[in-house]
């Protein structure tokens, strides 16, 4: 979970899912409201993890698993991220560029 650099405040899970769906110009903290930014190496890992998706849909065609299989697959697999990102959520006081 992200803690603030500022208050030393580890953040829920909860209010880590709130505060993701507006971070492109950073979160304020829970507890003490300065803005947080997420760090360069969470926008990756953040980015890449959707990308799991697409890849249950490649190992349902080439393992030629029957659609059921691949459905039941996919509605796991999208909760799982969504229960997980914040877990790899963290934060700094600046915004770091990607270069």
């Amino acid at each position: 979970m992200p803690i603030c650099e500022n208050c030393k405040y580890t953040w829920t899970w909860k209010e880590t899912v709130q505060k993701s769906f507006r971070s492109s110009l950073g979160m304020n903290c829970p507890h003490c409201c300065e803005k947080q930014y997420w760090t360069l190496k969470s926008k990756k890992v953040n980015g890449l993890l959707p990308m799991i998706v697409p890849l249950v849909m490649l190992a349902y065609l080439l393992l030629d698993l029957p659609a059921e299989v691949a459905l039941a697959a996919l509605f796991l697999t999208i909760p799982l991220i969504m229960t997980i990102q914040p877990f790899l959520v963290d934060v700094r006081n600046e915004d770091e560029m990607i270069g």
